[in-house]
């Protein structure tokens, strides 16, 4: 009997000491940052996706942004990269710094555009966003004016600018629009008055503007090259079905809720 005595005193123990600790871990999600999923855009393509035709799903020739940045058979584009980038600051209306100091300030909104944390530090992360955005706006000018160097002669090629193209639609290889759009206005204020960023993503990407919409007279929000495509693929605003959310009931955060109260009336709502 003693035995036995001593035998549900440990069970009990245990019992109480795992209790305490669960108790401890649902109480430390109070002091875990907040993941803001509102600004999401940029996604991994599910895995039961990728799997019926990966290369449709992944970038060919050049990685921009963060999801396939390690990938070795894309890095030949970097010296183009680099060079673009050089390009980029030699004309630049203001200062390098305060074209960091843009990034930088946006940070915070870029990394939460992005499905999956980004194990990158500040400065990293900061490198990558000039170096990829820089890039896609000296190719763009330089794709408007048809003035291409003897530097350009490669990466000018018809079936890389083919490839290039198909790279810098796909979903997983994107940086948000509103950071490319800032950074060049920020280093080239006169230019973007006169050819805002929004026109030469429309000439980029002209061959998929079925609709023939203005970009003066558009009123679509851009989240990324993905969706600005998506866009060109559907009627015009106007024409667009009206969404009904009737049958959707009012979301509220957690802290907007008086929770006793809820948990009350709905204990598994």
């Amino acid at each position: 009997m003693a035995g036995q005595s001593a035998f549900v005193k440990n069970q009990e123990h245990g019992i109480k000491k795992l209790s305490e600790e669960i108790k401890g871990v649902i109480k430390n999600l109070d002091t875990l940052p907040a993941s803001s999923t509102k600004h999401r855009c940029i996604y991994k393509v599910p895995d039961h996706m990728r799997k019926l035709n990966e290369e449709a799903y992944t970038p060919q020739v050049i990685s921009i942004g963060p999801f396939h940045r390690d990938n070795r058979k894309l890095q030949t584009m970097e010296r183009f990269k680099l060079r673009y980038l050089k390009i980029f600051t030699d004309r630049a209306e203001t200062k390098l710094e305060d074209i960091v100091s843009t990034i930088k300030g946006a940070e915070e909104s870029v990394r939460e555009c992005y499905s999956e944390t980004i194990p990158l530090g500040s400065d990293d992360f900061v490198k990558m966003i000039l170096l990829d955005a820089s890039f896609i706006i000296v190719y763009f000018l330089k794709n408007k004016s048809k003035i291409w160097t003897e530097y350009d002669r490669e990466i000018s090629k018809p079936w890389l600018c083919n490839k290039m193209q198909m790279d810098l639609i796909l979903l997983e290889n994107q940086l948000p629009f509103f950071v490319i759009e800032k950074i060049y206005d920020t280093a080239f204020l006169s230019l973007s008055k006169i050819h805002p960023f929004i026109e030469l993503s429309f000439r980029q990407f002209e061959y998929y503007n079925v609709q023939n919409f203005l970009h003066s007279k558009s009123e679509i929000f851009i989240l990324h090259f993905t969706d600005l495509v998506r866009n060109f693929c559907m009627p015009p605003p106007e024409r667009r079905p009206q969404r009904s959310y009737r049958n959707m009931k009012e979301m509220y955060s957690l802290a907007q809720l008086d929770e006793t109260e809820c948990w009350k009336s709905h204990p598994f709502s």
